[in-house]
């Protein structure tokens, strides 16, 4: 009986496992669901790179020299003199007026005078002596000097300021070469034209000129505008070296010309104008007329209590400026000569530089010195609204711009008349 006890019990537990199986209603359970996968986590964004950091700017080391030597070449002696001493004392007034003001970056100009008699072969020897370490020339301002010298100065990289040569000397030696005045082939016909309408009974105008060609040239374009206006031309010409002034004199009135322009040497030019006014043929001092580069102190010494009614043309028109003022005072009280319209572009230079070299920071290191003249360079040849001694002018390409201005003389001093446009008309003054 034992023996089946286990086996039934075991019959007994599966059937009770299927019976409880098929019970109606009863589902099985359904498996347990998966949670939902968190998404992947985003990368790490790195932070933006800053910007790389700018090549540090290099600072102005400041200048290097304990003061600004500066040379200029004049003609001081020779057929010019008079002229050249006249601009000598305009850059040393200048250069004084720039120091008592605190110089350029704190140093003082240094002016060193050469001598350069107006002649090529003491020019290019004077230049040969400031070659080597300086930064900018002053002068020189006549065309026989410049064939001199800035040949050299162009083959060395050295920029002058040739202010009075006018740019008709100066196109063949730019970019190296600074004209303080416009063209001449420009500027004289249309004050010719001018002088002529003011003198409409000229028919004919004899020409005194020294045989030399800057002179001739300059006389040229004068005369270019009296044959625009129909008027006839007759040149008396006279050697440099002239002792005899009574000669071509005589030659002039024998043209019998009614108007007379005298053209270049102003000491000998004036001594023919006074041999003519002794004859007493030359009465009327309307029908004479000089350009700028006679309005010098030969003139006025020479042929003081002559000069009334000659006429002027002048690129250069003098005003009531306070440096003007001042500049006139100090040259009457020191030197005992007037101040001249074309003493303005010799101060204006002086300026100038102190404006380039404060603007540019130069340093006038000798290590820099190549590059600091050409940055010099570029920049003079072209300069916006300059603020110079007698109005506001622009330089381009290494030219100034300016007005043409008819002048007449009244009390030992030319006085401007009026301003003249390209047809020879008087315009208002501004």
């Amino acid at each position: 009986m034992k023996r089946f006890i286990i086996p039934l019990i075991t019959v007994v537990a599966v059937l009770g496992i299927i019976f409880a199986g098929c019970v109606p209603g009863a589902a099985p359970e359904a498996p347990p669901v998966a949670p939902p996968e968190a998404p992947p986590e985003a990368p790490p964004v790195a932070p933006p790179e800053a910007p790389p950091e700018a090549p540090p700017v290099e600072e102005w080391p400041g200048v290097v020299v304990d003061e600004w030597k500066i040379p200029s070449l004049c003609g001081m002696t020779g057929p010019y003199a008079a002229i050249g001493m006249d601009i000598t004392w305009c850059y040393e007034w200048a250069v004084d007026q720039v120091n008592a003001a605190g110089g350029v970056e704190g140093k003082p100009i240094v002016l060193e005078t050469h001598d350069d008699e107006s002649e090529p072969t003491r020019a290019a020897a004077e230049i040969s002596k400031v070659i080597d370490w300086a930064l900018v020339v002053l002068g020189p301002w006549d065309g026989e000097p410049m064939r001199g010298a800035m040949p050299i100065a162009i083959e060395e990289g050295l920029y002058c300021m040739n202010d009075c040569a006018g740019v008709d000397f100066c196109v063949e030696y730019q970019p190296w070469a600074l004209s303080m005045l416009p063209r001449n082939e420009e500027f004289f016909p249309m004050g010719v034209k001018a002088w002529l309408k003011q003198e409409p009974d000229i028919e004919k105008i004899c020409c005194i000129c020294p045989e030399r060609a800057d002179e001739l040239r300059l006389s040229e374009a004068a005369m270019a505008g009296a044959e625009e206006m129909g008027v006839e031309v007759e040149w008396v010409e006279f050697p440099t070296d002239i002792v005899d002034f009574g000669a071509p004199a005589v030659k002039a009135l024998a043209t019998e010309a009614q108007g007379f322009w005298f053209g270049g040497y102003p000491g000998a030019c004036v001594k023919i104008f006074m041999e003519m006014k002794n004859r007493g043929a030359l009465q009327d001092n309307s029908k004479v007329c000089v350009g700028w580069h006679m309005d010098t102190p030969d003139w006025w010494e020479t042929a003081a209590g002559y000069m009334e009614g000659v006429y002027c043309i002048n690129p250069l028109g003098v005003s009531e400026d306070p440096g003007w003022l001042a500049f006139s005072e100090w040259k009457v009280e020191t030197h005992d000569v007037e101040a001249f319209a074309w003493n303005a572009p010799e101060i204006d230079e002086v300026f100038l530089i102190k404006q380039c070299f404060e603007d540019l920071k130069i340093t006038g290191d000798p290590a820099k010195l190549e590059e600091e003249r050409i940055a010099i360079r570029d920049y003079m040849n072209n300069v916006e609204d300059f603020d110079g001694i007698v109005g506001t002018y622009s330089i381009v390409n290494g030219v100034a711009s300016g007005s043409v201005y008819l002048q007449r003389s009244e009390d030992d001093m030319f006085v401007i008349i009026g301003k003249v446009d390209p047809e020879g008309n008087l315009l208002p003054l501004d």
